[in-house]
């Protein structure tokens, strides 16, 4: 090398030097031993973890890393070492002085030794403890509220269970026994009292509201036969109520899902398709479930009907957030589009682990 590019050579580490000093970034080098060892390191990552920079020259990098992310560390270094890849990112924990875990995001790639005096590895390293302290907070939040939905659906499915063994069986006993009572008037020609043919007449719409509650509890379809048959209902029912008409497609290799998952996606769909009923005016509507991988699904109602603008629709309207929201709730998100004139979209992906199951599953369609 001639004294020129000597010259230049410690002129160009002298600028990295000068970088590494004032990055507000954390940076780090480390020889490629299997031991890493910390050749160079800047303030600001010193600052990160609480000590002074002597502190960290020549250590291993296992004593800074956390101990479940060191089996991690040592398959992506190897990686580099073995030119397997140029570079990888990676959040990482590593142990302040005080024995905390800091959340990073580290960039790591390898120097060649013709750029440098020794072949090293250099690591950019950004602390994002707050951003991580946030997102533990927000999981936290979501498992709380999933449990509390979870609670709701036991305690409907509960309440709907009391009214089906107790009040919906003591009305259908009444309701025999004074049919029975009926039937002696007509065997013996007499006239049917008024009060009777009344009676009968309120237990049967007694009968019919109570089994008419226990769906808006909790259908009991859904757990004895699962969510393809619950929708499959569904969609029959709100047929019947509406003039829409309705067509059900899913194509699914699974027969059941957890329950909260299942009374989670029957509710996004019954709330679209109340939306549908009341304010659509729509001739047909489609409902898919559809498993698109091993860990999603996709529940999409798509009508004909007027459409809507959803700039001016209010971010508080119960059924639009209530559909965003309990996607959420499993991780998922929904999508609403909606052109005036033209109908609207409403599609629901919903993260889940679904049983190995065979397949090339049949593809099923009903037109009610």
């Amino acid at each position: 090398m001639s004294s020129e590019q000597s010259t230049d050579q410690h002129a160009s580490e002298d600028r990295l030097r000068q970088f590494l000093r004032q990055s507000k970034l954390g940076m780090l080098s480390t020889d490629c031993e299997p031991a890493s060892r910390i050749l160079e390191t800047n303030r600001a990552f010193c600052n990160m973890l609480g000590y002074q920079v002597n502190d960290l020259i020549g250590i291993e990098m296992a004593t800074i890393l956390h101990p479940e992310d060191q089996q991690q560390e040592r398959r992506l270094f190897a990686d580099l070492v073995s030119s397997k890849r140029q570079t990888f990112h990676v959040e990482q924990r590593f142990l302040h002085k005080s024995g905390r875990a800091i959340w990073t995001r580290v960039t790591c790639t390898i120097v060649p030794a013709e750029s440098h005096p020794l072949r090293h590895r250099f690591s950019i390293i950004e602390d994002v403890s707050q951003r991580k302290a946030v997102e533990q907070r927000l999981n936290a939040e979501q498992r709380l509220l999933r449990q509390l939905l979870d609670l709701q659906d036991r305690e409907r499915r509960l309440v709907a269970c009391e009214i089906h063994d107790g009040f919906t069986q003591d009305v259908v006993a009444a309701h025999m026994m004074l049919q029975s009572l009926q039937n002696g008037y007509q065997k013996r020609r007499q006239e049917i009292p008024v009060e009777l043919t009344q009676a009968l007449e309120f237990l049967e719409r007694a009968t019919n509201e109570a089994r008419r509650l226990m769906d808006e509890l909790r259908p009991m379809i859904l757990d004895e036969m699962g969510i393809v048959e619950s929708l499959h209902s569904l969609v029959s029912q709100e047929r019947e109520r509406g003039s829409t008409a309705i067509e059900f497609v899913h194509r699914v290799p699974f027969s059941r899902l957890p329950a909260l998952l299942e009374g989670t996606l029957f509710r996004i769909a019954q709330e679209s398709l109340t939306n549908i009923r009341r304010h659509s005016q729509a001739s047909a509507a489609e409902l898919r479930l559809t498993q698109v991988d091993e860990r999603t699904l996709i529940l999409e109602l798509q009508d004909d009907g007027i459409g809507f603008d959803p700039t001016q629709v209010p971010h508080d309207r119960g059924g639009l957030s209530g559909i965003h929201e309990r996607a959420r709730l499993f991780g998922g998100g929904a999508t609403i589009e909606s052109t005036l004139g033209k109908g609207t979209r409403i599609t629901v992906k919903m993260p889940v682990e679904l049983p190995d199951r065979p397949s090339g599953a049949p593809h099923v369609r009903w037109t009610i």
